[in-house]
């Protein structure tokens, strides 16, 4: 081709090639905006589901509503609100603790550590394995103060005819108070331990977390069931940080929601926000050496190596106590505590 021909074919050429790119670019700027506004329009129909779970209407954006059929979860998952002059419950939420017992941890059932039996604190497996565990008993002295109803709208009511549910911050059997979180505290310090496998298990039934006080390992499933033939919202709030928030919606039937958290916490809540009472409380530790006393008051954790250790008790009402054991080769260890109302 002749010089000439040549040169005039440049320009034309260096000009497709400019607007091939920025053609490209407006594309790649597009695609960004779409995705930005579809990650937002999720979090207005997330937070509009929550809204009108709480004010019984069909959440809508704009002019259409979140799903179809909504009419139909809502008239069967909602009920109106309690008159305002109806007696609600006050803020479950947890006592100041002292800065000694923030790394405290209560039990996961059934744990299997390095062949250590688990956490279960029934009195028949306390006396079947001797000189493996650490064991006791959590007494109240004192008369606790009166539990109050739980304030629950007409569809949870129905759930509980016979037994209207009330608050659980003492939940006592004769003098042995249960929901005692008992844990070693000093002694495990630079030691690590295998993540179980088994997963700590929270039900949600009759509108009502259970159980109301529970545990588990750093990095270890939490799975959260919805028995009920109602919706809820499974709402962790963690205060450490490295332990993420989240709020997510749990229709009846619908698969277990799962969490994991991976620091150490003491009694992060979960909690409902379509039915406000429902409070449960999770503690995440770094060790196995920990319990919940059951409704007989009664503890059993498995036995570390020998060695002095500081175990410590805590109740979100009560407070907290402390006491020095030393675990030997064989014999294991009793141990028992008492607290007083507040």
């Amino acid at each position: 081709m002749a010089p000439e021909n040549r040169s005039s074919l440049a320009a034309p050429l260096w000009l497709v090639g400019l607007g091939l790119v920025v053609i490209g670019g407006g594309i790649f700027y597009l695609a960004h905006v779409l995705s930005e506004k579809r990650r937002e329009a999720e979090a207005r129909k997330a937070e509009a589901v929550v809204a009108a779970l709480k004010t019984n209407q069909p959440p809508t954006t704009g002019t259409q509503p979140v799903r179809p059929g909504w009419s139909k979860v809502a008239s069967r998952t909602n009920a109106a609100r309690p008159p305002e002059s109806a007696p609600v419950a006050p803020p479950d939420e947890p006592p100041a603790i002292p800065p000694a017992a923030t790394n405290v941890a209560p039990s996961a059932k059934k744990l299997d550590f390095f062949g250590l039996a688990g956490n279960s604190s029934k009195s028949g497996d306390i006396s079947s394995t001797p000189g493996t565990i650490i064991q006791g008993v959590v007494k109240l002295k004192g008369q606790p103060p009166p539990e109050k109803p739980l304030p629950l709208d007409p569809n949870c009511a129905r759930l509980h005819i016979a037994n209207p549910p009330t608050t659980q911050f003492y939940v006592v059997n004769g003098d042995r108070l249960a929901d005692v979180v008992v844990f070693i505290s000093a002694g495990l310090e630079g030691r690590t331990f295998q993540i179980p496998r088994e997963p700590v298990s929270i039900n949600q039934s009759g509108c009502i977390y259970e159980p109301y006080i529970t545990a588990a390992f750093v990095g270890q499933r939490i799975l959260v069931r919805n028995s009920d033939p109602l919706l809820h919202t499974v709402h962790p709030t963690p205060t450490v940080k490295g332990n993420r928030e989240s709020n997510r919606v749990q229709p009846p039937k619908r698969p277990d929601l799962e969490f994991v958290f991976p620091q150490p916490e003491m009694f992060l809540r979960f909690k409902c926000d379509v039915h406000p009472w429902m409070f449960c409380y999770v503690s995440t530790f770094e060790h196995p050496f920990f319990a919940v006393t059951d409704e007989h008051g009664a503890f059993a954790i498995p036995e570390p190596p020998p060695g002095k250790y500081v175990v410590e008790a805590v109740h979100r009402k009560a407070g907290s106590q402390k006491k020095e054991i030393e675990v030997r080769a064989s014999g294991g260890v009793k141990i028992d505590f008492e607290f007083a109302p507040r």
